[in-house]
């Protein structure tokens, strides 16, 4: 790992005798890690091991917790964890995706049961926006706004589920288009 003048500042090799594959940025103090194995970990910003790789799916941390699944025989779970590896959260069952980070509070998620509807839950694991088949695909929420796919075409709607802007467009700049409203 290194730093924006090009200095070592730490060297991951293995860890758990496990080769790391590969480290994204920092996010939170922790960066997400990934070991040959094809597990994910975390580690700090000096080269600690936070959390050892275990988990098949990780996301990075935002507003002080990440995102994991767990592989459990034939059913995998995804999890709400904070920087100590602890679980927060357990999502439903049912969910099969997620946005991948916690945004404004609000969590994207996908239920095999809603039929490839997305929803919103809180870090309570309340549902704040019911899913709706309007929502068929949906981006982590940025400035209190999202952006959604109604299967045809992109709209914007705000953290309530309130449609600021219809879905009637082919695509959207995201950020900057949210960040401008």
């Amino acid at each position: 790992v290194i730093n924006s003048k090009g200095d070592v500042l730490f060297k991951l090799e293995k860890v758990s005798g496990k080769r790391i594959t590969s480290c994204s940025l920092f996010s939170d103090g922790l960066a997400l890690i990934q070991n040959e194995d094809g597990l994910f970990g975390f580690v700090d910003s000096k080269g600690n091991i936070a959390i050892t790789p275990q988990y098949s799916e990780a996301f990075s941390f935002s507003e002080g917790v990440a995102i994991v699944r767990t592989d459990d025989g034939e059913r995998s779970k995804w999890i709400v964890i904070n920087k100590k590896g602890e679980e927060l959260l357990k999502l439903d069952d049912e969910t099969t995706e997620t946005t991948g980070k916690f945004s404004g509070g609000l969590l994207g998620i996908l239920k095999s049961a809603d039929d490839g509807a997305w929803g919103f839950i809180s870090k309570n694991n309340e549902e704040l926006i019911k899913p709706s088949r309007e929502f068929i695909s949906v981006t982590a929420p940025k400035f209190k706004k999202f952006t959604y796919f109604d299967g045809t075409k992109w709209g914007i709607s705000d953290i309530t589920g309130n449609r600021i802007i219809p879905a009637e467009y082919d695509r959207f700049k995201h950020k900057q288009m949210l960040q401008a409203m």
